[in-house]
């Protein structure tokens, strides 16, 4: 009897161990991710010291300037300080965003001491982010902040420069990280349409136009909207910045918002842009016709109170016989495409017809691009993109969030980083700086790494660019 109850007491010690071992874990995984959210609570930095001063760090061995030009040496030591987690990445520019002291090739090759090590970093570090005011003082000097932030002055590659590409970023918030996602995407070849929510403040507006102010081919949209979360005014905005590019020459525009992260260096999309053979990634399909979806574009909708809400009007047939597809906002579209869509009667009319509808924007560019006649347009029925890498709550297609959720999508934290680097796809949303800003960090160091040397892409992800996308 004794043995009995020993053994008995053991197995509820055991227990016990175990489930205080989990509570204790659940606690501190719960305090660590309180303690991140909670940075959102933080105000922002305002560093407002004048011309930023190069440090010894700004210069290496391995740095050749030519006219005012600097490039780097690939080399087996410099590659080395990649692997081996030391690599200083010219988009760390010092006395603007603050680095943090991690192995990012460590966390892309998914070793966890260096993960864990990385989020007790953001936990312990109070994370900031500089104030709109900050950025503005960035660019008031714009060869200085040019020359610091070492934006490139010539096309890095004569196969980057004979295919320029366009860009439009919506933008509301936190112009650091505007002023971030610029920077890692820049090419002077390029062009960069920047429309800011008339809504956002005064600061927000002034840095932006500041920052666009450096440079000749970034610009703010000529027209200026009030943008409402699932209402028209989300393609209105794109549809603005595409008639002030279609004034340049170029062979995709790709549409961004302020909490998208690139996931390839330039040369990487314009071979995927060249992959896709004048067809245009936007992904959609003709779904059943449920209620629930037909009343999406069969309805009339209106804002009320901030919020887009069905009425109980009824429109008539869409025109053209046009069927009502259903994708995302998100796209990789040709410079044909936006000019049929800019002047064709037959877009216009489809347009005004979803301008009261729920989330236009995830029915109008699909619609149109499945529509027969369209630039670039295919007629299949399909999710299949490689544009932008979304994890959504509904889907287990990617592997399991490693971050937070936000309006059901995964806002990446770096733990997420060994995943996301094998995928083909272009972009990520949603990366947030004030959440973990480690994971653009990273980001931009494995993009500057490929950057010098191409090559290695191929041990990131395979099969790239993707193919056959449009059956």
């Amino acid at each position: 009897m004794g043995r009995s109850v020993f053994r008995l007491s053991s197995r509820r010690l055991a227990s016990l161990i175990a489930a205080g071992c989990f509570i204790y874990f659940i606690i501190s995984f719960g305090l660590l991710n309180s303690d991140r959210n909670a940075i959102k609570n933080n105000r922002c930095v305002d560093e407002r010291s004048g011309v930023r001063q190069q440090t010894t760090n700004d210069r290496e061995d391995d740095v050749m300037c030519k006219d005012g030009v600097c490039e780097r040496r690939p080399s087996p030591e410099l590659q080395s300080k990649f692997k081996s987690g030391t690599w200083n990445s010219w988009y760390n520019s010092p006395g603007y965003h603050k680095h943090y002291d991690v192995n990012c090739s460590g966390i892309i090759h998914n070793n966890q001491t260096i993960i864990r090590q990385a989020y007790e970093v953001v936990r312990d570090t109070q994370v900031t982010v500089p104030c709109d005011e900050t950025v503005t003082n960035w660019t008031k000097d714009c060869p200085s902040y040019r020359r610091h932030r070492r934006y490139p002055l010539k096309a890095l590659s004569e196969e980057e420069l004979d295919y320029p590409l366009a860009y439009i970023i919506t933008a509301h918030k936190e112009a650091a990280q505007i002023e971030r996602l610029l920077r890692v995407i820049y090419q002077p070849q390029n062009f960069y349409c920047i429309h800011v929510d008339t809504k956002s403040g005064p600061a927000f507006h002034q840095a932006i136009r500041n920052l666009a102010g450096c440079f000749d081919n970034v610009f703010v949209a000529s027209k200026l909207e009030n943008v409402q979360y699932a209402g028209f005014s989300r393609v209105v905005a794109d549809i603005n910045c595409m008639r002030d590019l279609v004034k340049y020459q170029w062979k995709y525009v790709i549409n961004l918002c302020g909490q998208d992260f690139p996931l390839k260096t330039n040369l990487e999309i314009v071979k995927q842009m060249k992959a896709y053979h004048g067809h245009n990634d936007i992904p959609g399909i003709y779904p059943e016709q449920t209620q629930w979806f037909v009343g999406r574009t069969k309805h009339k909708h209106k804002v009320i109170r901030g919020e887009v809400i069905r009425t109980n009007i009824e429109k008539p047939d869409p025109p053209h016989n046009a069927k009502m597809y259903f994708g995302n906002a998100y796209y990789a579209a040709t410079r044909e495409y936006v000019v049929h869509l800019l002047t064709d009667k037959k877009a216009n009319d489809i347009l005004e017809y979803l301008a009261d509808s729920l989330s236009p924007d995830e029915h109008f560019w699909v619609t149109l691009n499945r529509f027969p006649g369209v630039p670039g347009g295919y007629p299949n029925s399909t999710w299949a993109s490689n544009v932008r890498f979304i994890r959504w709550t509904n889907s287990d297609y990617y592997a399991p969030c490693v971050g937070k959720y936000v309006r059901a999508v995964c806002v990446i934290g770096a733990g997420y980083l060994p995943y996301l680097s094998s995928q083909p796809h272009i972009f990520a949303n949603k990366v947030y700086y004030d959440y973990d800003p480690i994971t653009m960090q990273c980001l931009e160091a494995l993009l500057d790494y490929r950057t010098v040397f191409p090559d290695a892409l191929s041990e990131y992800v395979h099969d790239y660019p993707v193919k056959n996308l449009f059956p």
